[in-house]
């Protein structure tokens, strides 16, 4: 999901962001005043909304990235994807202010 959904869009529409290399890796450290200046994402969107917003509020630089090792994930099929895919680009797309349909 990180190369077919997050890095792209991120690089298309967040300068910086898209150097992430695995943006929904679903393991984030932050100030505690870092996560009350923002609202947090529901669902698959939380961990890019969270990066864009952080580095909104505070610039691409304040971030940084750690290499925990190797981890290993579970693949899945496609049609599983779909909706994960859905929850990314919804966030990253509010927040570049692109006006979508209410969600069901």
């Amino acid at each position: 999901m990180n190369e077919l959904a997050a890095r792209p869009i991120l690089s298309l529409l967040f300068p910086g962001l898209g150097e992430i290399r695995q943006p929904l890796a679903g393991e984030t450290a932050g100030r505690h005043s870092a996560f009350e200046a923002i609202t947090l994402q529901a669902a698959y969107g939380v961990e890019i909304a969270l990066l864009i917003d952080i580095a909104r509020l505070y610039g691409v630089h304040s971030l940084a990235q750690v290499d925990l090792g190797i981890r290993r994930h579970r693949n899945r099929p496609l049609d599983e994807l779909r909706s994960m895919a859905v929850d990314v680009l919804h966030a990253a797309l509010t927040r570049h202010a692109v006006q979508l349909p209410a969600r069901e």
